[in-house]
């Protein structure tokens, strides 16, 4: 989310849309289960005891405070927990402080993460273990659903910085774990990888974007080069501070039974905001182009992060992962 800063000041910034088909119309966003799917992972926030609160990143935890992407650790400080369960998130310095759901071992190579992937081919849902990171990633596909109420200013401009709410994921390949996020046959460092901003608030508007990043930073472009849904800007609900709604996106990958044609799909309060859809391909080389725009997500593993801001905090009420 913090990285979108960067994005929209790059002069490789694209908007499209994606390939036109989408997939979410028969389902149901307040019954997963009737499409097949099962909880993998979840956390409804009655105790702090799911969330490493210092940045030693020992194993065991559903949630990390060491941002290892922004080089930033969230002090225990600013959470809490509101009346009746919910995480609250308040930041009391100017840049964005987040949780996440898997973060890099210290030392590196003693993590015990656990990769959640949903099954291929009609196949169920698997876990396994993964020593390169800590905590929770998921891969193949999700559905994903948060409650989240804003407590603060609706309205505070975005300052350099500071960054925004924001419920969201990158994969953990950013971090060099799983086999990292190099682009085969291209030169070492020569990254890809995808960001997946569920729901940001910023004044005014409410986008999400799914983001294909790409290059050699600082050389292919001014940061990394970026490639982005242009129908990111999403119908939102009238927010009022301190009411909860319900975020929650349907990624579905590309597979050989649905021609490899992949999607993702948000909904706020189950209405359907936004579909970006891919075909994956194998060989491609950059720029990301065409229909394979965005299809890296099927081969990464995302973690969860949910961001706020000082000003802008929030309050989590609980997360649920499912899977197929």
């Amino acid at each position: 989310m913090r990285a979108l800063i960067l994005l929209l000041a790059s002069s490789c910034f694209l908007g499209v849309t994606g390939a036109s088909i989408v997939y979410a119309s028969s389902f149901n966003p307040w019954n997963p289960r009737a499409s097949g799917y099962q909880i993998v992972f979840e956390d409804d926030f009655t105790s702090l005891s799911t969330i490493s609160l210092t940045s030693t990143n020992a194993p065991g935890y559903k949630w990390y405070t060491d941002n290892y992407v922004y080089g930033e650790t969230t002090p225990s400080s600013v959470f809490s927990l509101a009346p009746g369960g919910g995480l609250v998130i308040t930041p009391v310095d100017g840049y964005n402080m987040a949780i996440a759901s898997a973060a890099l071992p210290y030392p590196s190579g003693t993590g015990g993460g656990m990769i959640y992937s949903s099954g291929a081919n009609g196949s169920a849902p698997s876990s396994s273990a993964n020593s390169s990171f800590v905590g929770s990633v998921f891969n193949n596909g999700w559905y994903i659903q948060a409650e989240v109420a804003f407590n603060g200013s609706l309205t505070k401009p975005v300052s350099a910085g500071e960054g925004w709410p924001a419920f969201w994921a990158l994969p953990i390949e950013k971090g060099g774990a799983i086999g990292g996020d190099q682009w085969p046959g291209q030169v070492a460092g020569y990254q890809h990888y995808i960001e997946d901003d569920m729901f940001e608030m910023f004044p005014n508007v409410s986008a999400s974007t799914l983001i294909d990043w790409y290059g050699l930073y600082g050389q292919t472009c001014p940061s990394f080069c970026s490639i982005a849904n242009s129908n990111n800007t999403v119908m939102a609900p009238s927010f009022q501070a301190g009411v909860l709604h319900t975020f929650s996106q349907l990624w579905i990958p590309g597979s050989s039974a649905n021609g490899q044609i992949g999607s993702i799909t948000n909904y706020i309060d189950g209405r359907q905001t936004n579909t970006v859809s891919w075909v994956d391909a194998t060989g491609n080389t950059p720029p990301p182009s065409g229909a394979a725009r965005w299809s890296v997500i099927d081969s990464q593993h995302l973690y969860i992060i949910f961001g706020a801001s000082k000003g802008q905090p929030f309050t989590v009420k609980y997360v649920k992962v499912w899977q197929k």
